[in-house]
């Protein structure tokens, strides 16, 4: 299986990502920064944002799942800035045409 991980960096991401590589599933992930220590777990790393809608479209590109675990936390940021990763992306990417 090919899976998307959203926000593999994070505690629920890497817990996530790390059950499905023994199975010998293919994971893949979108981040603004470089991670090596995902790429050496055998996570292919996207470079993009998921805020950018044609990003995160061709990220799941030939995915058979997605998990979205990508999320603005902690107490700082304006209501726009939590509403726009939190339900917007969600929104989008649920109503995103299947590429496969």
């Amino acid at each position: 299986m090919r899976a998307l991980v959203t926000g593999a960096s994070g505690f629920l991401g890497q817990v996530i990502a790390k059950k499905l590589l023994p199975r010998g599933d293919e994971v893949h992930s979108i981040a603004r920064s470089q991670y090596p220590m995902f790429e050496a777990m055998g996570v292919t790393m996207l470079k993009g944002d998921i805020g950018d809608l044609d990003t995160v479209i061709r990220s799941m590109e030939g995915c058979d799942i997605v998990f979205h675990v990508a999320s603005k936390a902690g107490g700082w940021g304006s209501y726009h800035e939590y509403h726009h990763c939190n339900v917007y992306w969600v929104t989008k990417t649920s109503c995103a045409p299947a590429s496969n």
